[in-house]
């Protein structure tokens, strides 16, 4: 059969597209740097007579990097806090990063204190800045040790898994119950590539490269105040101070006097008068290893024998059954002239308990 130009001519085209790699739908997203490679084919037949085939060039791009992680507190609560706390005592916020980007990270790591009176990660308000605050990356068994979780930058993290981080708060020791310290943990991508060498933080790119990895920022905004796709997180927690308050209050009654004896005794030289101290902890914490120290005035005389520690009778030196009660107490023996009463420990909440001794004025 001749064909010409006027020739009725039937063309069934079938483009077939091949990959350079195979990938199932469901798998991890595809590694940002692959090359992806695509090859077209047509077969078509003219006048019912099968042609040869027809093949596109190679055509092929980079895949470009998606940034992308989470920054989250993994504490419910808030973190208590001790005055003066550091080093083994300090406070220790626990956080969550996952990297659910197409690449392996860096990721550079800070921690500032909220601004005064903002709002914490628990609704409360920040009260009181730290001390100092340190950042630890977690050696992967979830617990802080000083020892062993010794890096400050998430180091070559795989897309898809997660690290816990710590931020190691020291409490003033000007801090008082109930003050709060708000911490905005912030976490920033960083490029990998080098092994305990912490990356540059990543720059987002302009227009597309078809031939380079591009970096795109598909990160959501934090809970600290960062916006979204910015290769920022930021992520609030707070310490809250726990400590005990006490008060001292200390009162005098006139026990007796030489001329009235215990009728309607009045203050006069030669009159006893019992001290009384009266010890409250009205924070939340217990203060521990209590000792009251009051210096005699000059003008009076103290009573041998006199000492009680809650109701309890003490006697006058630091020897003996009483002073691993574990109270104890004496008199011009830890301090010349005064009165000494080891209270030992004293629960918060309102708990109280009182020293009280006698004097006789001169």
């Amino acid at each position: 059969m001749e064909i010409n130009k006027t020739t009725v001519c039937k063309l069934a085209a079938v483009v077939v597209l091949s990959l350079g790699f195979g990938k199932s739908l469901w798998a991890q997203e595809t590694t940002a740097g692959e090359i992806v490679e695509n090859t077209a084919t047509v077969v078509f037949d003219v006048g019912g007579v099968t042609q040869p085939q027809v093949t596109s060039n190679t055509s092929d791009f980079v895949v470009d990097r998606k940034v992308n992680f989470t920054l989250v507190k993994d504490d419910a609560a808030y973190v208590s806090g001790v005055p003066g706390s550091s080093g083994a005592s300090a406070s220790v916020l626990t956080y969550t990063l996952e990297n659910t980007s197409n690449d392996v990270l860096d990721f550079n790591l800070s921690a500032v204190d909220q601004a005064a009176a903002a709002t914490d990660a628990f609704g409360g308000s920040d009260t009181i800045d730290a001390a100092n605050t340190q950042v630890f990356v977690d050696n992967g068994d979830g617990v802080y040790d000083p020892a062993t979780d010794t890096l400050t930058f998430v180091d070559e993290l795989a897309s898809g898994a997660d690290v816990k981080i710590f931020v190691v708060v020291d409490v003033p020791v000007s801090a008082v119950n109930e003050d709060i310290i708000g911490i905005n943990l912030q976490a920033t991508a960083a490029e990998s590539g080098a092994a305990a060498t912490e990356g540059a933080a990543l720059v987002a790119s302009g227009a597309d490269g078809e031939d380079v990895e591009d970096t795109l920022f598909a990160d959501a905004a934090g809970t600290g105040g960062d916006a979204a796709t910015d290769g920022q997180v930021h992520a609030l927690s707070a310490v809250e101070v726990v400590a005990a308050e006490i008060a001292v209050v200390k009162t005098s009654e006139v026990v007796s006097d030489p001329t009235r004896g215990t009728t309607n005794p009045l203050r006069i030289p030669g009159a006893t008068i019992k001290w009384t101290i009266t010890i409250t902890n009205d924070g939340a914490a217990a203060a521990d290893n209590l000792v009251v120290n009051d210096l005699l005035d000059t003008d009076t005389t103290y009573v041998p024998g006199t000492i009680q520690i809650g109701g309890v009778a003490e006697d006058d030196d630091t020897a003996g059954a009483d002073e691993s009660d574990p109270n104890g107490a004496d008199f011009g023996v830890t301090t010349a002239g005064a009165v000494t009463g080891a209270i030992g420990s004293l629960a918060g909440g309102g708990t109280s308990t009182t020293l009280t001794f006698d004097v006789v004025i001169d």
